[in-house]
Formats: structure tokens, C-alpha cells, sequence
């Protein structure tokens, strides 16, 4: 028999794990061992605090009640682990459109406990589509930047192993691989090459740029001679400002949450600033 559980939220009933499907909302292909251990030994301390939300299906099968899973799939697998509770605590909400169930998932699991890369871009290069591929409308669902889901949906749409993998240990950006497609002309084959050259050589930010830059202008040029220029000085143009502890830290989390490089973030900042002042049209 199921125990009490302490501390749900009014409103949550207890629904059979085996009537549940994780659907859209079962995002993560990689979950942290560590983190789902931590969390089925609160669980059977404590019990599940928080409950999961599910969707119930409008045509089961007769005599048989079936919901959709919305969010809390870390919670699921948990209990289905532990393998002595057959119930768990949810809240059951109307039948939602696929739109909305994927993106109050992505939401929640990126939020919650960061996705890898590549079940990030999954999930939101298929919200891209279900929003007839409007960035601006998963970006206004899912709290990213437009420019992020873009580039999501360049290392799902075009991103190969090794990109992904590169992505994921940090050896390039998300960026650096929207750059370099763009640069190769959506040549695949150039562009891993390309991005491979960034991390044999350890190009800053800058020459990075630049590389991508040349190769763009000059398409026919060899890798070797964008590596040359790439490494040539350059004059810039920087605005150096000293930041607040406030800001300083508004920055670091706006590039975690939004998986953003740091220059990214403060020229979106200024960018809407001087759009909401008048200064750009």
C-alpha cells in the first residue's frame, strides 16, 4: 500500500506509474547517475515533495485510465528504480497540444537540472518544427534566446557526432558551430574540419571570428590560409566596463540558463537597451 505523502502540493492525487507514458516530456536520454541516486534516496526518506504533472488522455482504452507525462520524468525513473511504489503524487491538468507539453518539459528539465546538449537540441529543434519553425515562438515559450534555438537547431539539423561531442566537453560553442556551418556553406564535412582546426590551433574568441570571417569571404581559400589570417593582429574596437557584483553575477547566470557565451549576452543586453531607447530602429 502507497504511504502518505507529506508536503504535496493541494490539488496532486496518487496515479499508477504503470498508466503513465513519458511521451514528449521524457527529454533526457542521459541522466546523471549521481543526481538520480541523490534523488530516490530522498524519496524513500522522505518521500516525492514535489509531484509530477501529467495529462489525461481523452481516449483510453476502455476501462483503463491513461496519462501523459507533462513534467517530472527524473521523478518517474526515480520510483520506477526504487520499485516499491506503484503510485506516484500528481497533478492531472486538461489535454494540452503537443506545443505546449514539450515546451513546459524543456522549460522544467532545463531549469531543474541542466540537459546535455544533445537532448537539449532534440527536444527544441522538434519544438521548432512544431511551431512551424518560428524561433521567436520557442524562444517565448521555453525562456531562451531566438538566437540560441537557432543555434540548437544547427547542431541537431547539421551537427555530427563529433561536433556534438566537442559541444558537449566545451572544446567549441554552440557559436563557433553556427559560425562554421554558415561559413562552409552548410559544406558539413568542411565545417567539422574547420572546428577541429579551432581546437588544434586553441583560438581565442576573437580569432575564432575572424577565422570564420575568411573562410566565409574567401570560400575556395584553404583552412590553412583562414588559420593564417585568423592569426594575424588586428586593431578592435572594445568597450571595456567595469561591472557591479550585481551585474557580474546577472551575467553568469544569463549564460548558464541560456547557454550563451559572455560577449553574447552583453550585446543582446545593449542591443535591447538601445532598441527600447529609440537608437536602433
Amino acid at each position: 500500500m502507497t504511504k502518505e505523502v507529506v508536503g504535496v502540493s493541494e490539488g496532486a492525487r496518487l496515479v499508477a506509474i504503470k498508466d503513465i507514458d513519458k511521451g514528449p516530456a521524457h527529454i533526457r536520454t542521459h541522466l546523471n547517475r549521481e543526481d538520480l541516486d541523490e534523488l530516490k534516496e530522498s524519496i524513500k526518506k522522505l518521500g516525492l515533495l514535489q509531484p509530477i504533472v501529467v495529462m489525461e488522455r481523452t481516449n483510453p482504452r476502455p476501462g483503463q485510465k491513461r496519462y501523459v507525462l507533462v513534467v517530472g520524468s527524473r521523478r518517474v525513473q526515480a520510483c520506477e528504480e526504487l520499485g516499491d511504489r506503484k503510485e506516484i503524487p500528481a497533478v492531472v491538468i486538461e489535454e494540452q497540444n503537443e506545443e505546449r507539453v514539450l515546451a513546459a518539459s524543456l522549460a522544467e528539465n532545463m531549469f531543474r537540472a541542466p540537459l546535455s546538449h544533445k537532448d537539449t537540441a532534440e527536444a527544441v529543434t522538434k519544438l521548432y518544427k512544431l511551431y512551424g519553425k518560428d524561433e521567436k515562438k520557442v524562444a517565448k515559450a521555453t525562456g531562451m534566446w531566438p538566437q540560441t534555438v537557432l543555434k540548437y537547431v544547427y547542431l541537431k539539423e547539421y551537427g555530427t557526432p563529433k561536433m556534438v561531442d566537442w559541444v558537449q566537453r566545451r572544446k567549441v560553442s554552440l557559436l563557433d558551430v553556427k559560425r562554421m556551418l554558415e561559413a562552409a556553406q552548410w559544406d558539413i564535412k568542411k565545417a567539422e574540419k574547420m572546428l577541429q582546426a579551432i581546437i588544434n590551433e586553441q583560438m581565442t574568441p576573437s580569432q575564432r571570428r575572424n577565422f570564420a570571417e575568411f573562410a566565409k569571404d574567401n570560400p575556395s581559400a584553404d583552412i590553412s590560409d583562414a588559420v593564417e589570417d585568423a592569426r594575424k593582429p588586428r586593431v578592435e574596437r572594445k568597450l571595456l566596463v567595469d561591472l557591479t557584483p550585481e551585474i557580474r553575477n546577472a551575467v553568469e547566470r544569463a549564460m548558464k540558463e541560456l547557454k550563451m557565451e559572455a560577449d553574447e549576452v552583453a550585446l543582446q543586453a545593449l542591443r535591447d537597451w538601445l532598441a527600447d531607447q529609440g537608437f536602433i530602429e
